[in-house]
C-alpha cells in the first residue's frame, strides 16, 4: 500500500505514455514505470473524501465542504478552480459569508448561481479582518481572460489538446494558455478519482479603434470612431459623463472623450481625444450673417443720427 501511495503522487497521463499495454481510451492513473493503468481502488471510495486543500467532497451531493470558526461553508467548485459552468454556494445555518468579485463585494445576488465571468473570493466578515474560505474564477467559453492555470492542490492533468492536437508531455500541475486557440483540458482528482473538463477558446487579442479626424491626439472637427466588430461593446465618455454612441460613429461636439472597445472574450482597448472648438460651414455661414446683421445696425444707427441732425 505504500507503494501504491507513492506512485499515487506522480501521476501520467496514460494517452502520452507509449506503452502498448495500455488502453488509449483510459483516462485513470498509470504507473509512473511501467505505463499500466492503476487499480481505481487505490483512489478513495467513500461518500466522504478529505481533499489535499483540507475540504471534504461529499460524492452524493457533489460539494466541497469547508469547515470554518463561523461554521461549515459548501461550494461546487473545489478552492483554486477555474470553470466555465455556474458555481454555488450555501452554508450551515446561521453561517454569514461575504462574496467578491474581482475586488468588489457582491450583494443582491443568489449565490446558489454565480455565472458571471470574474474572479471570486468567498470570506467570512470579521470585526477587524476577513477569513478568506476559498477562491475561484468563471471565465466565458471564449476568453482571453486565461494566461496560466495552476491546477487546485491534489490535481493532475490528463490530456490537454489544442485546436485538435493532442499534447504530449502534458502530465502536471500547470497548463499555460497563453497562445491563443480551442483547448480542451481534461485533469483529475487524486483524492477523489473524479475528472474535470475545461474547455475555452483563448482570444488574447485587444479590439481595434480607428480614430478619423484626429492628430496628436486633438481633432479641429467631426471624429469618426470605427474599426470595431458588431459582437463588441462600446462605450462612450464625454468630460466625464457617458453618452450614447451615435448609430454614425460620429460625434462633434467639443470637449474630451474616452472610447473603450472590449470584445467577447473580455480583451478591451482604450483610446482617448479631445475636439476643440472649430468652426464648420454652418458655423461659418451663422458668424457671415451675424457680423452682417452687427454692421447693417451700425449703419443704420448711424444713418437715423444723420438724419435727425439735419432737421
Amino acid at each position: 500500500m505504500r507503494l501504491v501511495a507513492f506512485l499515487m503522487m506522480f501521476p501520467l497521463v496514460a494517452t502520452v505514455s507509449g506503452t502498448p499495454e495500455v488502453d488509449m481510451e483510459y483516462n485513470g492513473s498509470v504507473d509512473v514505470y511501467t505505463g499500466a493503468p492503476m487499480q481505481e481502488d487505490s483512489v478513495s471510495s467513500g461518500q466522504q473524501i478529505t481533499m489535499k486543500d483540507g475540504s471534504v467532497y461529499d460524492r452524493t451531493k457533489h460539494t466541497f465542504c469547508y469547515t470554518t470558526s463561523a461554521g461549515d461553508v459548501y461550494s461546487t467548485a473545489i478552492n483554486g478552480m477555474v470553470t466555465t459552468s455556474n458555481v454555488s454556494i450555501t452554508t450551515g445555518e446561521k453561517v454569514k459569508i461575504s462574496l467578491y468579485k474581482d475586488g468588489n463585494l457582491v450583494t443582491n445576488t443568489d449565490l446558489t448561481k454565480i455565472s458571471e465571468p470574474g474572479g471570486y473570493v468567498v470570506t467570512i466578515p470579521g470585526t477587524e479582518s476577513e477569513q478568506q474560505v476559498l477562491s475561484f474564477t468563471i471565465v466565458s467559453p471564449k476568453t482571453g481572460a486565461l494566461t496560466t492555470y495552476t491546477l487546485p492542490s491534489g490535481f493532475y492533468v490528463q490530456t490537454l489538446s489544442i485546436d485538435g492536437a493532442m499534447q504530449p508531455n502534458v502530465y502536471g500541475t500547470s497548463v499555460d494558455f497563453s497562445g491563443e486557440g480551442v483547448y480542451k483540458l481534461n485533469y483529475r482528482s487524486v483524492d477523489s478519482g473524479i475528472s474535470y473538463d475545461l474547455n475555452v477558446e483563448i482570444d488574447h487579442t485587444a479590439p481595434a479603434i480607428v480614430l478619423s479626424g484626429v492628430t496628436d491626439g486633438v481633432a479641429r472637427g467631426p471624429v469618426t470612431i470605427s474599426g470595431m466588430e458588431k459582437e463588441d461593446t462600446v462605450r462612450l465618455i464625454l468630460d466625464d459623463t457617458e453618452v450614447n454612441f451615435p448609430s454614425s460613429g460620429t460625434v462633434k461636439n467639443v470637449g474630451k472623450y474616452t472610447v473603450m472597445v472590449t470584445d467577447p472574450a473580455g480583451n478591451y482597448t482604450t483610446e482617448n481625444f479631445e475636439i476643440r472648438l472649430y468652426l464648420n460651414w454652418q458655423g461659418v455661414l451663422f458668424g457671415v450673417l451675424a457680423v452682417g446683421l452687427i454692421v447693417a445696425a451700425f449703419v443704420y444707427m448711424y444713418i437715423s443720427r444723420k438724419t435727425l441732425r439735419v432737421r
